[in-house]
């Protein structure tokens, strides 16, 4: 695995033909080193009543597949943020709660934020990956198809991450121009939790 830390590049595909596109695109299919897997992932978002994560700059979500569940804590701040795994623990009252010990916040904030934990956001998804090799590079390509709906509204999700796992750092860009050649790829400038938990205005 590569050091080199490098964001990721996040695109918004406008209309589900483009979708189709770019599950067709040859330079994908070309550059894929395995089988891409699909799967159904619901995406679970939480905060306070009172937005207490997300005015501190944390996404709380539960991601779930079907195979495995999995609850973690992504920065808001930015485009490349590492999961935090975040386990149970039980509090006084005999109850588990989210353990909140990793964010930084005092003992008594993270138990209180812990205790009001309430779902604010829900993205339910068609997830397909594809693993590539592109100019001595490992990428990774992954493709969310579905909505989101957070509060009263629901918007559509068609989001596309290209991420770099190891090797030339340059061949990210590269294979995403390469890419764009055939498929419209309109930069996005938010990752879905960003949208999920981040107050309108």
């Amino acid at each position: 695995m590569n050091a080199v830390a490098v964001e990721p590049l996040l695109f918004a595909l406008d209309q589900p033909s483009v979708v189709e596109g770019l599950r067709r695109s040859p330079v994908l299919l070309a550059a894929s080193v395995r089988r891409p897997v699909t799967r159904a992932v619901r995406l679970t978002f939480f905060d306070t009543p009172a937005g207490d994560l997300a005015r501190r700059r944390f996404a709380l979500g539960l991601y779930d597949d079907g195979r495995r569940r999995l609850r973690a804590v992504r920065r808001l701040d930015g485009l490349a943020s590492a999961a935090i795994p975040v386990p149970d623990r039980p509090m006084a009252n005999g109850a588990a709660a989210p353990d909140l010990a990793g964010l930084d916040l005092a003992p008594a904030v993270a138990d209180a934020v812990a205790t009001a934990l309430q779902p604010i956001a829900e993205a339910r998804l068609r997830r397909t990956v594809w693993t590539l090799a592109h100019r001595a590079a490992r990428l990774v390509l992954v493709l969310d198809d579905g909505d989101l709906a957070v509060q009263d509204r629901r918007e559509p999700v068609r989001d596309a991450t290209l991420l770099h796992q190891d090797g030339a750092v340059e061949a990210l860009e590269d294979f995403a121009r390469t890419l764009a050649v055939s498929v419209p790829l309109a930069p996005r400038s938010s990752r879905l939790e960003q949208r999920a938990c981040t107050p309108p205005g």
